[in-house]
């Protein structure tokens, strides 16, 4: 068999074992299980992101921490493997609001990342319920 031939074999092979592990993820058990997942570990990162915002809003401590930015970066990147829009772009925007407030380079109010931490709860809560919305006009101006 020459070089062309078992590289061809190789390919359909591989492209056949994909073909049937994608077929699994869209088997409704395993969709469920997944968004399941994706609600679990996304309300974990946004539970302390939460506290974190509140202390800072109520002058608790200066600014938020790294592990704030680790988290919405987290965060941002589990919105966009379930390809949601809204939750990724608010997460994106908070996330800059945020390195800029620990930076220090553009003012960032503590009250406007409350809102828009507030809005990811809001948002993931709707989607957890299977509604995907924007987030808040006002919300994203706010945070900018």
């Amino acid at each position: 068999m020459s070089l062309d031939a078992t590289r061809l074999a190789l390919e359909r092979e591989l492209l056949a074992s994909l073909r049937a592990q994608s077929a699994d993820l869209e088997q409704p058990q395993v969709r469920m299980q997944l968004h399941a997942l994706f609600l679990e570990q996304a309300q974990g990162l946004l539970q302390p992101l939460m506290e974190e915002v509140r202390d800072w809003t109520a002058g608790q401590i200066a600014r938020p921490s790294q592990n704030t930015v680790v988290g919405l970066k987290r965060l941002q990147g589990l919105a966009q493997d379930r390809q949601e829009a809204g939750l990724v772009r608010l997460a994106e925007a908070l996330h800059d609001a945020v390195v800029r407030a620990i930076v220090g380079n553009t003012p960032v109010s503590a009250a406007a990342c409350l809102r828009a931490a507030e809005e990811l709860h809001r948002l993931l809560h709707q989607y957890a319920v299977g509604v995907s919305r924007a987030p808040s006009d006002s919300v994203m101006a706010d945070l900018r």
